[in-house]
């Protein structure tokens, strides 16, 4: 997983991703999850705290919820609370006790993971008998405006060199839009009862809040990290004229997302030797 974002980066995420794209989906996470009053839970991958925020809602003043990332930046947009508590790390290096939390949660995070196997069984390791492990991920639905953005984006940068350079580092980039990887891996981790859902998103915002959202995404800042300032500055501009003028004031779409959650069996696992 990337280990720090810029402050731009962090802003927009925080100001147009979340309320636009992981605030239903984070809701939609903890319920299938079924985060209760009392709860232990860990959220990994915690970003800029939407899940770990609603969780210490759920569990109450008996619970306690802890979110680890390994980005500062975006741990220092959290608004903590005595049930809420941040940890600075990367995965699978946990510093917590095996067994330890009654749930453990992931949000659009194991596409991010290089050895997602790995991952998730150290999550999965920190599970109590009968607690749960629950993550989501993206789903595929339609390419147009994802099309249109790449359109634009060919224009400044040779799009599928980024994109193939980025799928050796990560391969699990795509992997997880189908609910039968998602179901399997979640099983390759010992997980018993595992269920797999798919929600649609409605999602409206203005061509600019459309192409921020394109801009901090996986592809987004691959294609910033590759361009000068200049070039990137260029780019948002022609590209926020181009949805615009293709989309008009306002653009609606739908967002696919998977829920997957599981199980920790009573088992002794090797991890915990």
């Amino acid at each position: 997983m990337p280990s720090e974002y810029d402050e731009i980066a962090t802003d927009v995420y925080e100001a147009v991703a979340v309320p636009l794209a992981f605030e239903g989906p984070a809701k939609d996470l903890i319920a299938a999850a079924k985060i209760a009053p009392g709860h232990m839970v860990l959220d990994v991958g915690t970003g800029t705290g939407i899940v770990a925020r609603i969780a210490a809602q759920v569990v109450g003043k008996n619970g306690f919820v802890v979110g680890i990332d390994a980005s500062r930046k975006m741990l220092s947009v959290h608004e903590t609370s005595r049930s809420h508590r941040l940890v600075h790390g990367c995965v699978p290096q946990f510093p917590f006790a095996n067994r330890q939390f009654d749930v453990v949660v992931a949000s659009f995070v194991i596409n991010h993971f290089s050895d997602h196997f790995t991952a998730l069984d150290a999550m999965a390791s920190l599970v109590v008998d009968g607690g749960r492990l629950g993550v989501s991920s993206w789903a595929a639905g339609d390419n147009t405006l994802v099309d249109l953005w790449d359109r634009v984006a060919s224009d400044f940068i040779d799009l599928k060199g980024i994109v193939a350079a980025a799928e050796k580092t990560i391969p699990s980039g795509t992997h997880f839009l189908k609910a039968q990887n998602l179901e399997t891996a979640l099983i390759d981790a010992h997980l018993k009862n595992v269920q797999v859902s798919e929600t649609s998103y409605k999602v409206e915002c203005s061509p600019e809040q459309y192409v921020s959202l394109r801009s901090i995404g996986r592809k987004g800042t691959l294609i910033r990290q590759a361009l000068n300032s200049s070039q990137w500055t260029t780019l948002l501009s022609t590209a926020r004229a181009t949805f615009e003028a293709e989309c008009g004031p306002r653009i609606e779409y739908s967002s696919n997302v998977l829920i997957a959650v599981g199980t920790q069996s009573r088992a002794l696992r090797l991890s915990d030797l």
